[in-house]
Parts: C-alpha cells; structure tokens; sequence
C-alpha cells in the first residue's frame, strides 16, 4: 500500500490542500478532490490517466472543488470514466455543486448527468464501505460542523489488506478511531499508521486541537501522522511556534509530497 500526500494543508493555507493518492495493488484512488488538484497532482508528477477513483470525504471545496477539473479532463482528454465513490447521502449535492457548468455541453442534444461524467458509487449507510485494490475501504463518520441548524459530517477511511491497516480521518471536529472492521468484525484494529487532521492554533473548532490530540495513549500517538494543519514557522511567529509533536510522542507531521509504503 501506498500513499502520497499531493498536500497537507488547510483551506486557509497557501500551500496545496489535504488531498493524497492511495494505492493498493493495480488500484489508484485520488482521496479527496480540492480547487488546486491540477497543480497539486502536477508538482508531485502524476497525472489523471493513472487514477482508477476518487473517492470525496465531505463537500468544503478544499475537498471536492476540483471536481469539476478531473470530470472535464477524463471526458475530454484521457475519455477514461473514474469510479467516483462517496457516501450515499453526498452524491446529490456532488451533482448539484457540478450541474450549473456541467449539465450543457455543446453540440450534445441531451442533458448530462453526473453517470456521464463518473462512474457513481454511492456509499451506502447499511453496507458502508467497497473494495479496493485486493483489500477494502471502511467509511468512518466523523462530525465535522455543529450548528443549530444540523450538523456536517465528513467520512474517513480505513483502508486495509491482509498485512496492512491505515486510518485517514478526512476533517473531524473530534476525531473517532475505529478498532472494529465492518468486513471482518476483527475487534482493536492494528494500525500501521493513522493520519489525522489538528489544529495547531487551537481555535477552529471544526478540527481536533492539538492539545486534544496530545492526550492519546503514548502507543496511540507513536502512529499518528498529523496533516491539514497549517505551518506556524510561515507567519514569522505571529501566531506562535509549531509544537514538537516528535518530543509529544506523535509520528510527526506530514510534509507536502511525502510518501507512505507499507
């Protein structure tokens, strides 16, 4: 299994969102789809053509505002139809978002439907989870915004093989880790590595505090990579130091382009 983070920011951050490619065996899934997608896939030297899905965790567009891109580029282009996997009850608002720029397309005398562009995959709440590359992704429900009005929800993965196991939260306001798999029931899961969104500034409410974070078992933290976070050392001090989180008991924190193998 692979994993190459394409960025490890925030929505606020000037570098590129925290978005990754996941491989597993002849299986290439583009996690997430942010608004800087092309330049993100490009400055780490990949390119659509290799991908077989996406899969989308939640609709902030530092999630899935390149969409719109990679449905035009593999119908006009690469004319290869990715699987485009995500939970059942994001998939109207994905066409939603889309339908206004993508339903009319010149010289087409029908209207287009996402299923032109992707090949859909709803996710379902009963089933929760697909296959992926010899092995399977679990969805884990994460709340990520609470309001009066109703909450958002953002839907991390598992995904796991015979040898190996790795969770990516996607955005949660308080992170869950799973430890029981929805395809085995295997109870304590064991996790190669767990990469996990904070907060460093302690303020946004819609991501784990890192002081929040810091106050997981010292086997736990020895796993988890942070990621989407945005880079103190870049405003000179204004907003603080970057925490040591190696001297904390974390695994560190995920750098642009890195690149994971187990």
């Amino acid at each position: 299994m692979k994993i190459t983070f394409l960025g490890a920011s925030g929505a606020l951050d000037h570098k590129y969102n925290s978005n990754m490619i996941v491989e597993n065996g002849n299986d290439c899934m583009l996690f997430d789809c942010g608004e800087d997608v092309m330049h993100s896939l490009n400055a780490a030297g990949r390119k659509p053509e290799e991908l077989n899905s996406v899969y989308i965790s939640h609709l902030h567009f530092d999630h899935c505002g390149g969409l719109s891109w990679l449905a035009y580029y593999t119908y006009f282009i690469s004319k290869k139809k990715l699987k485009l996997y995500a939970h059942e009850s994001l998939i109207s608002d994905i066409w939603s978002m889309l339908r206004p720029a993508m339903e009319r397309l010149d010289g087409q005398e029908k209207m287009m439907t996402l299923n032109d562009y992707f090949e859909v995959h709803p996710v379902r709440s009963e089933h929760g989870g697909f296959l992926f590359g010899g092995g399977a992704c679990d969805l884990s429900k994460q709340l990520h915004v609470e309001t009066p009005h109703g909450h958002m929800y953002s839907y991390g993965l598992v995904v796991r093989d015979n040898d190996n196991r790795i969770f990516i939260t996607s955005d949660s306001k308080k992170v869950t880790i799973p430890n029981t798999s929805i395809w085995t029931n295997e109870i304590s899961l064991d996790y190669n590595h767990i990469f996990c969104d904070v907060d460093v500034m302690n303020l946004s409410g819609v991501h784990p505090n890192y002081d929040d974070l810091n106050r997981f078992d010292d086997e736990t933290k020895s796993k988890i990579w942070l990621y989407h976070y945005t880079n103190l050392d870049d405003y000179d001090g204004q907003f603080g130091e970057m925490p040591d989180c190696v001297a904390d008991g974390f695994a560190g924190f995920v750098k642009e382009g890195q690149i994971f193998e187990t």
